[in-house]
């Protein structure tokens, strides 16, 4: 060292990383069916809760702290006269800023959607006992057809 140099000072510290981006909310699809006519005009948004925001942003990192500083000491001057010289010691160095927080995720999205169908045919009551007499006259046509069909295929 010369005899005119003060200690270098520490190094800084390092700066905290950024936090990470929070989690996309999901998505929520509903769909519905009115089942009574007497309730068509009822809001359904209105009487459920729902909720898809996204997710928190991550904190930032920690700053990392400065480096440590060096204490002062007695340098030799290079005359032949052997005198000291005092060096003062390095400073410590500076902190690093922390990281910045990171931002918070999408919300997901909401579909609330009613379904509208045909009504279903209506089905006309009917005794068993004729059901069944015109599920034995359909079980006859096809049995008929079926031979008819068979006599075909086997004459040359």
């Amino acid at each position: 060292m010369s005899e005119n140099c003060d200690g270098a000072p520490a190094g800084e510290g390092g700066n905290g990383g950024d936090g990470g981006e929070g989690g996309r909310g999901g998505d929520i699809t509903i769909l519905y069916q009115v089942l009574s006519k007497g309730q068509a005009n009822d809001d359904i948004a209105a009487r459920i809760q729902l909720a898809s925001e996204g997710g928190a942003g991550g904190n930032g990192g920690d700053a990392g702290s400065g480096g440590a500083g060096v204490s002062g000491r007695y340098v030799k001057k290079k005359t032949l006269a052997g005198n000291r010289k005092w060096v003062e010691g390095g400073e410590g160095g500076l902190a690093g800023s922390p990281g910045s927080a990171g931002s918070a995720g999408n919300p997901g999205r909401i579909l609330i959607d009613q379904l509208i169908l045909s009504s279903a045919p209506s089905v006309e009551a009917t005794s068993s006992a004729a059901t069944i007499i015109e599920l034995q006259r359909q079980i006859e046509r096809l049995r008929v057809r079926v031979e008819k069909l068979e006599a075909n295929t086997t004459t040359p």
